[in-house]
């Protein structure tokens, strides 16, 4: 399956950088995942989240910081998982 992608979006990428803009939050969690080595498990319904937002290098507990204030779900970074929860 391909489709179009930004190319300065995966420079920013390569350089440690997160850039989501109007990307389906369950889509960006499993990239989230994969950037911080960590496996996400999600009970809390997604439909309709979109994440708008760049990380700079950030750690794996600020980002889920970050997202649970922008969601009011719980994000949680626990040994090599980040759980996703409804509040």
């Amino acid at each position: 399956k391909t489709r179009r992608v930004d190319v300065s979006t995966v420079a920013v990428w390569q350089r440690g950088v997160l850039a989501f803009d109007n990307v389906p939050l369950s889509e960006a969690l499993e990239i989230i995942g994969l950037n911080y080595n960590l496996a996400v498990d999600i009970k809390a319904d997604l439909a309709g989240k979109q994440l708008f937002s760049t990380f700079d290098n950030e750690p794996a507990e600020a980002v889920a910081k970050t997202l649970s204030l922008m969601y009011g779900l719980d994000f949680q970074v626990i040994n090599d998982t980040l759980y996703v929860r409804g509040k």
